[in-house]
């Protein structure tokens, strides 16, 4: 008979984690579920400026401390993907979750702590050139490019801290984006802008790539003039933004026409033991701050769900 947990986080990154830590404070038998890698997207990030009293902490070190945190209070992170969350036949039972790999567990609770994933650019030859110079990390893989010429396509905050980073690794860093200025923050331009081997290439965007085994070349278009030109990098690094991962779980939740949980600041779903933390979640600022404060509320609203089925009062 498969294990029945009290709450079952599906997602490990920031959100997920805090749930985890809230519900193993609050007594509960929780268990955390990753596909990829703990700490999700926060993992991607060299240095966090913008956390509360976490100035310079790197991406990998919150997240390794964030699991920590959670494991010490009982919580158990276990390295799976879910596929499907099955509702149980009358409210108040349990929810089967079903594993990529054919397990399956058994839970009073759901928290989908799913987040997002970095979009592709999805023209011709992308595919075949992830891992080969296409990357969506450049501070998992601005190393093998040191000295060399790479681009940056995007003009986010992401985009903008990924060009600052390699600025340090790369002989030249072209930065290319298809708007006339950046949509990030303006103290993270400032430091972009300070670097003399950046080259600006506004208003354009990526159109085709090109190489071999390996990429050796771009082709960026005007977006006013359709005026094409092609500037020869060792690495593209992709940064146009994120698509939530929620999809599995379509049926179990209601989402938006973009894929994102319909969910207020109460974190619940309105399925009965189904709450929503994170990224995933339709809302105005998607921020390490939010996250772990939506993963506080989730796990808050989840222990007193587990509690009134069991006839107990949550303090």
């Amino acid at each position: 008979m498969a294990e029945i947990y009290d709450i079952a986080v599906v997602g490990g990154g920031p959100a997920g984690l805090t749930a985890g830590i809230y519900a193993g404070r609050a007594g509960k038998k929780t268990a955390i579920f990753e596909k990829e890698m703990i700490g999700g997207q926060i993992t991607f990030t060299e240095k966090i400026d913008n956390f509360p009293a976490a100035p310079g902490m790197s991406g990998f070190d919150y997240a390794t401390t964030l699991q920590s945190q959670a494991e010490s209070f009982g919580a158990e992170v276990i390295m799976d993907e879910i596929a499907e969350v099955v509702k149980p036949e009358r409210e108040g039972g349990t929810f089967t979750l079903k594993t990529a790999r054919g397990d399956e567990y058994q839970a009073l609770a759901v928290i989908l702590a799913t987040g997002l994933h970095r979009r592709k650019m999805n023209i011709s030859r992308e595919d075949g050139l992830i891992g080969h110079g296409i990357s969506f990390c450049a501070v998992c893989d601005g190393a093998f490019f040191r000295n060399q010429e790479v681009a940056v396509y995007g003009g986010g905050n992401t985009a903008v801290e990924d060009a600052i980073f390699l600025a340090g690794l790369c002989s030249k860093v072209t930065i290319i984006h298809r708007r006339d200025r950046f949509r990030a923050e303006q103290n993270l331009v400032g430091q972009l802008k300070a670097k003399d081997n950046v080259v600006f290439e506004m208003k354009k965007t990526v159109s085709a790539v090109h190489g071999d085994k390996m990429i050796e070349s771009i082709t960026v278009q005007d977006v006013d003039t359709g005026e094409q030109k092609d500037i020869p990098v060792s690495a593209l690094f992709v940064a146009i933004g994120q698509v939530p991962d929620g999809r599995p779980f379509a049926d179990l939740v209601a989402e938006d026409e973009a894929g994102y949980y319909l969910v207020d600041e109460g974190c619940a779903s309105g399925v009965a033991g189904v709450f929503v933390a994170g990224d995933g979640r339709s809302k105005k600022v998607r921020q390490l701050t939010t996250a772990v404060s939506d993963g506080a509320v989730a796990a808050t609203e989840a222990c007193r769900y587990v509690d009134r089925l069991r006839g107990q009062e949550y303090i």
